[in-house]
């Protein structure tokens, strides 16, 4: 069988007021495995040029929101 996983990391929990930071995929197939390396993927970062969000979540992703901004600069 073939499924889709897909990611969503957020500045929050909030859809009114938080923003989306990244969207990932991944296609596996349960039939014919793949190592993780092989599989299909699709990660895709949203540029912003204010971030609103908890605090948890921002520090969560800082790894990403640094990769975000020295794209940005």
């Amino acid at each position: 069988m073939c499924y889709l996983s897909i990611d969503i990391e957020t500045t929050g929990l909030d859809s009114a007021f938080n923003q989306i930071l990244s969207i990932g995929a991944i296609i596996e197939d349960s039939t014919n495995p793949l190592p993780l390396e092989e599989c299909p993927k699709f990660h895709v970062a949203i540029l912003h040029d204010q971030l609103v969000g908890s605090i948890y979540a921002i520090n969560m992703n800082a790894e990403l929101i640094e990769t975000i901004n020295s794209y940005q600069t």
